[in-house]
């Protein structure tokens, strides 16, 4: 699997052909942030979009797979407590719904489009 690539505009190619990407991602559990990544697979993939706990791979640890349909309610600045784990000048706060399920997560600034792109493919149609 590839890491994103450094120009946004080549993300969002290489997600279009299919190319699984993925980058770093934090999610908001309860009062918490858990430090992971979020996976970006093609559209006929059993999961095309997961977050996984960890910085590093391990069979031991599922991804969570953010079921269709997703819906993403708002793109934040990263504000208040939240920013002494997250970085503010290097994510952002994405509140989403997927299958019904609330999720917060904060994506990197730098790959905030990758990210909705592949939301907005597995939104409501």
């Amino acid at each position: 699997m590839r890491e994103p690539v450094s120009d946004p505009a080549d993300d969002l190619v290489r997600l279009a052909q299919g190319v699984p990407l993925r980058t770093s991602a934090f999610r908001k559990v309860g009062w918490r942030w858990r430090s992971g990544r979020l996976f970006f697979r093609p559209v006929d993939a059993v999961a095309p979009i997961a977050w996984q706990a960890g910085m590093y791979y391990s069979a031991r640890r599922a991804a969570e797979p953010l079921n269709a349909p997703v819906i993403v309610e708002a793109v934040e600045e990263i504000t208040g407590a939240d920013r002494f784990v997250v970085d503010p000048l290097l994510f952002r706060r994405v509140r989403l719904t997927a299958a019904g399920q609330a999720w917060v997560i904060a994506v990197p600034t730098h790959d905030l489009p990758l990210a909705l792109a592949a939301f907005k493919a597995h939104g409501e149609h």
